[in-house]
């Protein structure tokens, strides 16, 4: 039996083809996949909950998201040919009285979060987004160095990354129930107004915190962030200790 895939790729999905498509696979190399979606509201500098789903070219749309229809005015359920644009009034179309059919989606609001996404892509392109997600990368990684050299006075590592090397949107695990993590993030929001999402793994006390680097973090605006955060922490251990 034949079972198609979709893959939700989410924002990793958009990021790697632009970071290193020779190693990371983003593709319909497996016979199963056949339709894959990113999301675009991070690093496709869209509005918020916009995506994209791309479907391979093999793949039959099913029946139920396909709008039929027979020559001019009448609609048809039965299946439909390749082509999938139909105008009533040109003359080909008139005279041929095939079964034709139509892909779309009814938005109930206004279409700009569509033709901003389209504007985008043509404007940057391959290029384009490729430089985009390298500077995030960069910028991101003057953080990453600094959280993953942490230690704590045993010389053990207070944090661990978790998330992929490619990937802008940065994740530790803390390591050390002794550092005043929750601290040291009420300080950032309190005194330099950086919040910083922290989340408890269930109900063990495992605690995951992440940050975003997106196209408008720059070196300075980096580098002006750990300068907060290396005081915040220094002050804490100060206290601590």
């Amino acid at each position: 039996m034949f079972i198609p895939i979709h893959i939700d790729a989410a924002i990793g999905g958009f990021l790697a083809p632009f970071y290193s498509p020779k190693n990371l696979k983003w593709n319909f190399e497996l016979e199963h996949v056949k339709t894959i979606n990113v999301s675009l509201h991070k690093y496709g500098r869209i509005y918020s909950g916009v995506g994209m789903i791309l479907v391979k070219s093999d793949y039959k749309i099913p029946e139920k998201i396909k709008f039929h229809f027979t020559g001019a005015d009448n609609f048809s359920l039965k299946s439909g040919k390749k082509r999938i644009y139909h105008d009533p009034h040109s003359e080909h179309d008139k005279k041929d009285n095939a079964d034709k059919y139509d892909l779309h989606i009814n938005f109930s609001k206004s279409s700009s979060q569509i033709t901003s996404a389209y504007y985008m892509l043509l404007k940057l392109g391959i290029d384009g987004y490729k430089k985009q997600i390298k500077m995030c990368l960069q910028h991101s990684k003057i953080i990453v160095d600094y959280l993953s050299g942490l230690k704590n006075t045993n010389g053990n590592f207070i944090f661990f990354q978790v998330n992929e090397p490619y990937y802008p949107n940065i994740a530790f695990y803390l390591q050390d129930n002794d550092f005043p993590l929750e601290q040291i993030i009420n300080d950032l929001d309190e005194k330099y107004g950086y919040s910083i999402a922290a989340y408890k793994m269930g109900k063990t006390k495992d605690i995951v915190f992440r940050l975003v680097f997106k196209y408008n973090i720059t070196d300075k605006k980096a580098q002006t962030f750990l300068n907060a955060l290396k005081k915040v922490i220094a002050n804490n251990m100060k206290m601590l200790h």
